[in-house]
């Protein structure tokens, strides 16, 4: 099946067009979804078994956030379908699965892009202080976000997700993850990494995605839990405070001799129930070793080298500690507040929201003329302040709803 399925994901590219309002389109796409819904048993999981059999990812079970104790992480191949050959592993214990699911996902997308424009997970990212516009950009691939950019449609940008997911071993975004749980019927829950302070867009990686068709059903008693977790393939920084930019999914289960978790319902958490938690188990010194620089290499290592980029990257790591009386301004701070720029000549702090809106609608906040109180607490006072809200508002309304390019590069 391995050539038709690859001459199908093709002729699906071909023909599937953004903006097209015709039923050809359309007609062509649910033609693929009904030969392909029975090629997989999207109604059940591999057992469990067989799976513990699988090789471990070890670096990548050292990963797994603390709240999930007595799972681990397996092997996937980093060809750019680790997403689809992670699913695959779930629902058969091989990758043979990865092309069928990543054509049901394409089709899952491109017949219902109104709903992913605007999918519930969406929600769960306004916590990080970002525009609505810059958190689904975060959803998308960099082809996906020049759609964007040229028509500021999402559902246009959606779309253009849909035709780029035909292309075998293009990597998968958050947006593929979210028609992946339609693909398969089966609620998905993302797990981010997360080291002594998580911050920016951890909410928005991690939680639950449920089944389209599951979002409004109240009783889900039964149903199984796939974890995927975002990881990393090939090189990291393992400098302290480094930017932790994730390239690679693979499938987590629960490690063989430890209780399972209970089945998601609307009523519990799909997590342990904290008094049933087992003690972590695994590799926990695998962090240390990949994060915590030693004599020979701290000096050496830079985020260039290690192939990540801190303009790039999803910042999850150890933040440096510091105090909030602090005069000497720490890089830290732009992770927690983006928005401050730092005139390192004259020891100031601006807020680039306040500077572009001006004083007639920030007010006389010191940080438009720039403030020689270089303190954590002088930033988080600003940051909760009337004026710095209406500034920011002022400033994103003021925007085309465009990026210049990709904020996030998502997994291979």
């Amino acid at each position: 099946m391995s050539s038709e399925i690859k001459d199908d994901l093709l002729n699906l590219q071909k023909n599937l067009m953004v903006g097209d309002t015709s039923l050809s389109s359309r007609h062509f796409a649910e033609e693929m979804r009904k030969k392909y819904e029975s090629k997989v048993d999207r109604f059940s999981s591999c057992d469990l078994q067989l799976l513990n059999a699988l090789s471990e990812d070890q670096f990548s079970s050292a990963l797994i956030p603390s709240e999930e104790a007595g799972m681990k992480a397996l092997k996937t191949s980093g060809d750019g379908n680790c997403l689809y050959n992670s699913a695959s592993v779930l629902i058969q214990g091989d990758e043979s699965a990865n092309l069928v699911l990543r054509l049901l996902t394409a089709v899952e997308l491109y017949l219902n892009p109104e709903y992913y424009a605007d999918h519930p997970k969406l929600a769960d990212g306004r916590s990080s202080r970002l525009s609505d516009e810059t958190i689904f950009t975060l959803l998308l691939s960099e082809g996906a976000q020049k759609e964007f950019e040229k028509q500021g449609s999402r559902v246009d940008a959606v779309q253009a997700q849909a035709v780029l997911t035909c292309i075998e071993k293009k990597y998968g975004t958050l947006l593929n993850v979210m028609a992946l749980a339609t693909a398969l019927n089966q609620p998905l829950l993302t797990l981010y990494p997360k080291f002594d302070k998580s911050t920016g867009i951890c909410p928005l990686m991690s939680g639950v995605i449920k089944p389209r068709d599951m979002e409004q059903e109240k009783d889900e008693s039964g149903s199984v839990v796939f974890r995927l977790l975002w990881t990393r393939h090939g090189n990291v920084d393992n400098r302290p405070g480094a930017m932790f930019q994730p390239n690679h999914f693979v499938p987590v289960i629960h490690r063989q001799g430890v209780p399972r978790c209970p089945t998601l319902t609307s009523s519990q958490d799909p997590l342990l129930p904290k008094k049933d938690k087992a003690p972590m188990v695994g590799n926990s010194r695998v962090i240390s070793s990949f994060f915590q620089p030693t004599k020979s290499n701290a000096t050496k290592r830079s985020a260039t080298k290690a192939g990540l980029n801190s303009d790039d990257g999803v910042y999850c790591g150890k933040l440096p500690k510091s105090s909030a009386t602090t005069k000497k301004f720490q890089d830290s701070w732009k992770i927690e507040f983006p928005w401050v720029i730092q005139d390192a000549g004259s020891n100031s702090m601006f807020c680039d929201f306040c500077r572009k809106a001006g004083s007639k609608v920030a007010g006389g906040t010191e940080l438009v003329t720039g403030s020689k109180t270089v303190k954590k607490d002088t930033l988080k006072k600003h940051g909760e302040s009337q004026s710095h809200l209406r500034a920011q508002d002022f400033v994103i309304n003021q925007q085309k709803p465009v990026t210049k390019r990709s904020i996030f590069r998502g997994p291979k």
